[in-house]
């Protein structure tokens, strides 16, 4: 990473896979079990990609019943928005496959955009995300199917995203695989039939954890066994962080994780208003831009950037995970519009000032520091430049209550763990 006045050399995660660009429809369901109204309406949705996926998924079946899965070792298959390069969900599968190596005897396996990168980013068995056939031979031998973490029951983001998942919990199904989804954020769910699909997937689960309040209260509401589920915190909580933040002495650090999203053409330029103004006010050392989605934050933060002239501007596009511990190494302040952004400030103490761009960075701000937390479409320079003479003036105290909310939510998310292995024990 090198700093200069004004500019900034940027360090790319690039993916490659050749999984990664395959057919963006390819969440067609398959007449396995119950609920034909979800495959009669994908067939009729994605008719021209139906018959090559059945195929393929005939095919993967002759071989899968071929053979016999054994008791031991328990055999994991993980599934969520892993191998697209973003930091937040990488993170929560590093912390939870961290812990489940402790539990013993456990051959795991995840599904992944870009099977090679989280083979090596992981060091665990990974299968391509349309890789059908291959998908199917793990779940033959899949003790339990695990939605790690994220909003996977949403439909902000597509509702093929949405469907792709419930295709993964039919295949469970099919195989006798138990289904746990963990440390979940539900919504938004706009549409009616995603509302049927959430609602589904809820009652099929053998175990749900909700890492907010605000998720737990959704599922409820959507058919979710009460029995079945818990609230407990997301697993990016599990991480121990490796320093600290410092109080600002002289000239500030101030970090910046923004996103793309609705708007952020008007955004953008408020921010850059902010900073500029807190640098005449107090003098900021540097502006470090820590893109947790590389490919997709570069050109957000570059365009802060070109609103921040004669002011030093860092751009970190972090590669490993002691990459992006050290992107937040050293900074004061922290604004930002990443949910784990949000997340590992707490976990260092480093005061937060969220743009919620979503229901999900609201909940965990609200849960700290309401006032901190600005509507995304609502947020203006002024308001930015009030929270940050707070953040200054009451660091330490903001820097207490933000340790102390990360341990708190480090012991919540613990009970993922907990509940997993548990649950293991009781069906192995």
């Amino acid at each position: 990473m090198v700093v200069t006045s004004g500019v900034a050399r940027i360090h790319r995660t690039v993916v490659h896979d050749e999984h990664i660009h395959a057919h963006p429809h390819a969440t067609v369901g398959v007449h396995i079990a119950h609920d034909s109204w979800i495959v009669d309406w994908l067939d009729n949705r994605h008719a021209h990609f139906k018959h090559h996926l059945r195929e393929n998924i005939s095919q993967a079946v002759s071989i899968v019943k071929s053979s016999n899965s054994t008791s031991t070792p328990i055999h994991l298959l993980l599934f969520g928005y892993f191998g697209f390069g973003n930091w937040g969900d990488e993170l929560m599968l590093m912390a939870f496959l961290e812990h489940t190596r402790r539990l013993g005897a456990i051959d795991t396996a995840v599904i992944s955009g870009a099977p090679k990168w989280t083979r090596k980013l992981h060091n665990v068995r990974a299968i391509g995300r349309f890789n059908i056939p291959a998908i199917l031979r793990e779940f033959q031998h899949a003790d339990c199917a695990i939605g790690c973490g994220g909003s996977l029951l949403q439909d902000a983001t597509s509702l093929r995203s949405l469907l792709y998942y419930i295709m993964l919990i039919k295949f469970a199904r099919c195989f006798n695989a138990k289904v746990l989804l963990i440390a979940q954020g539900i919504g938004p769910l706009k549409r009616r039939l995603s509302q049927r699909l959430a609602r589904y997937a809820l009652k099929t689960c053998d175990l749900i954890t909700l890492r907010d309040e605000r998720s737990f209260q959704i599922a409820i509401e959507l058919g979710a066994p009460i029995n079945n589920a818990r609230v407990t915190a997301d697993l990016a909580f599990l991480l121990a962080p490796p320093f600290q933040c410092t109080p600002p002495k002289n000239d500030i650090t101030i970090g910046v994780a923004l996103r793309q999203w609705q708007s952020h053409n008007r955004v953008v330029p408020e921010v850059a208003t902010a900073l500029s103004h807190i640098n005449n006010q107090m003098g900021v050392k540097q502006v470090r831009c820590i893109s947790f989605h590389p490919t997709a934050d570069e050109h957000i933060h570059r365009a802060l950037m070109d609103g921040l002239e004669g002011m030093t501007v860092e751009i970190c596009c972090p590669q490993k995970l002691h990459q992006l511990w050290q992107c937040i190494k050293g900074v004061h302040v922290l604004i930002c519009a990443r949910l784990h952004a949000v997340i590992l400030g707490l976990l260092t103490g480093t005061p937060i000032i969220a743009l919620s761009y979503d229901p999900k960075v609201s909940a965990i701000m609200h849960a700290w520091q309401p006032e901190l937390c600005l509507e995304w479409s609502e947020v203006n320079a002024e308001m930015i430049i009030e929270r940050m003479h707070w953040c200054i003036d009451d660091w330490e105290h903001l820097h207490a209550t933000a340790l102390s909310f990360a341990h708190r939510a480090h012991l919540a998310s613990m009970q993922n763990v907990t509940l997993v292995s548990q649950y293991l024990e009781c069906s192995h």
